[in-house]
């Protein structure tokens, strides 16, 4: 059974009802307003672009198109943050339940052992942001998706010189680390490892130090 709807329908109200549970309890578990507003923002133009899409009088290939790849990257965020809820401490399994998410004992019942080879990245410099790719172990370049067993995603640690370490978890090979304006001309260190299932991870690959552009 899939955790978030497929349809579009319900796919945007488990969306709104993610939005408000992660609003309501922002402090307790340490999610930024800016989190919160991007979600927002990708929520909006999905429901905007769904309802244009039910008249049949307008509907189209391009108003289809901008429909699917609005929800595409909402999709893609949910599942993103559905991760990150899962590896939040201050967020309980009941937390998670009440959101309509697999609570941290689904992912157990066959455990796979951490992967045991390292990750290479590369990283993109754009602006205010750097997106970092991992190479897949099986064919040595990035790609957009995880298919080997026991590698369900990537755990990235960043952190910008003179400040904290930041966590990312993803089950894509891809990440887009996005930075302040006050923050650009200065490094960061970005390293990585695999995790498996239960988000348990492998060896830490080589750092890699990128300037904010």
């Amino acid at each position: 059974m899939r955790t978030i709807p497929r349809k579009d329908s319900e796919c945007l109200g488990f969306a709104r009802n993610l939005l408000k549970s992660c609003t309501d309890n922002a402090t307790a578990w340490g999610i930024s307003n800016a989190e919160l507003q991007e979600f927002k923002g990708l929520i909006d133009p999905a429901e905007r672009t769904v309802n244009a899409n039910k008249n049949l009088q307008t509907r189209n290939k391009e108003s289809t198109a901008r429909k699917n790849a609005a929800m595409r990257a909402l999709l893609v965020y949910m599942r993103e943050l559905n991760l990150s809820l899962r590896v939040n401490k201050k967020v309980s399994d009941a937390d998670l339940g009440a959101m309509g998410l697999p609570s941290r004992e689904r992912h157990y019942h066959a455990p796979k052992p951490a992967p045991g080879e390292k990750a290479v990245l590369y990283a993109r410099v754009t602006r205010f942001a750097i997106k970092v790719s991992a190479s897949v172990p099986q064919d040595g370049r990035p790609s957009e998706s995880v298919t080997r067993p026991g590698y369900h995603g990537l755990l990235i640690r960043s952190r910008v010189e003179g400040e904290d370490w930041r966590e990312v978890y993803t089950t894509r090979v891809t990440a887009t680390l996005k930075f302040a304006p006050e923050q650009v001309g200065k490094t960061v260190e970005i390293i990585a490892a695999w995790i498996n299932p239960r988000l348990e991870h492998g060896p830490w690959g080589d750092t890699i130090r990128v300037i904010v552009g």
